[in-house]
């Protein structure tokens, strides 16, 4: 009889560790399904310009202030269909961006890298630099 308790023990731990682990599994399974924005990014004008990093599922935006190039903490964004994104704008404001036209509340953006963000803010800069008197 105790021997029936102990495998019937055994049985039951083996199947929350598997029920466990399958769920575990299919959890990681969808986070990184989902990340699939990671490593993109986006450089966007209003009429200013400013780059959007993709990056573990968060959004880091770059942005000038004054003779500086900025870079935001990290916030999440959300998936919204297959064809929206709700992400913080460099507003503060939560906006869309339509995935078709790259279209972000009233920027507009073209699809870049963290790269060419530093490199375009930086003559941005650069030129400011060279023409402001003050």
């Amino acid at each position: 009889m105790w021997r029936i308790d102990v495998t019937m023990f055994l049985k039951s731990k083996i199947k929350k560790i598997l029920l466990i682990s399958f769920f575990f599994m299919l959890f990681i399974e969808v986070c990184s399904a989902s990340d699939s924005l990671n490593g993109k990014a986006l450089l966007c004008s209003s009429p200013s310009y400013f780059g959007v990093i993709f990056k573990n599922g968060k959004t880091i935006n770059y942005q000038i202030i004054g003779y500086e190039i900025k870079i935001s903490r990290p916030y999440f964004y959300h998936l919204k269909g297959a064809s929206k994104i709700e992400m913080r704008h460099v507003t503060g404001r939560y906006e869309l961006l339509n995935r078709e036209t790259l279209k972000w509340g009233n920027s507009h953006c073209s699809l870049s890298s963290r790269e060419e963000i530093k490199k375009i803010l930086g003559a941005i800069i650069k030129k400011a630099k060279s023409k402001n008197k003050f």
